[in-house]
Formats: C-alpha cells, structure tokens, sequence
C-alpha cells in the first residue's frame, strides 16, 4: 500500500530503491574502482542513460530500468569507471573490460534501443 505513496523527485521509492540496491551491488563487484565518497542521483535525463561529475558524482537516468539486465549492468560499470578516469581513453576502456570483455557488444545493443526509451516520456 505505502509503496506508492512516497516519492523523491517525483519517482516512486520503491522504483529508486531498486535502482540504488543495484547500483551499490555493483560497486561491490566491480574490482577495479577504489573507494570513493561518491553521490549517487536518479533523474530523469532527456539525452543519457548516466554521467559522473568531476566531483565523482553519479547520475543515472531512471529508465534504465527498464533496459535489458545486462544493458542497465553495462551502463552503471561505465559511469562507475568514470570514477577512476573522467575521459573515454584507452585506460578507461580497459577498466570497463576489466568487469564486461564484451563490452563493445553491449554497447551495441544498447545504441540500437537507446532512443525508443530516451525520447518516451
């Protein structure tokens, strides 16, 4: 009953939380990152599925969820990345390797359903 109820930034708690547990559970998994102090957001973005800040805050768009598992897995692992190297060089693609070695299929994917959940609002 109360799992609708209650909201932060307008999305439902019960949606948030299910999006944070996975996130922090792949924080736990994902070898290559040191420990950071780092802000976790869910907003709802217009042009991406994620981002992280220089001050090593995440943001991640609250469709990911209803992505495919290992799409929405692939998206949280990038921008956890960021964490240990703010650009896309090869250093940062090694680190995305390190969790997901077929990354670049996983990107494909998700560029061929990105803009039927982006633009659906």
């Amino acid at each position: 009953y109360f799992r609708d109820k209650f909201y932060i930034n307008h999305f439902p708690i019960s949606l948030m939380l299910y999006i944070f547990v996975e996130i922090h559970f792949l924080v736990s998994i994902t070898s290559c990152l040191k420990k950071t102090n780092t802000l976790i957001n869910i907003k709802n973005q217009k042009t991406r599925w994620g981002s992280c800040s220089k001050k090593k805050n995440l943001n991640f768009n609250y469709k990911i969820l209803f992505l495919p598992k290992l799409q929405r897995d692939y998206i949280i692992v990038h921008e956890l990345c960021h964490l240990e190297e703010l650009n896309h060089s090869a250093k940062f693609w090694a680190l995305v390797a390190k969790t997901f070695p077929d990354y670049r299929e996983k990107r494909k994917v998700l560029k061929s359903i990105t803009w039927k959940l982006i633009k659906s609002s």
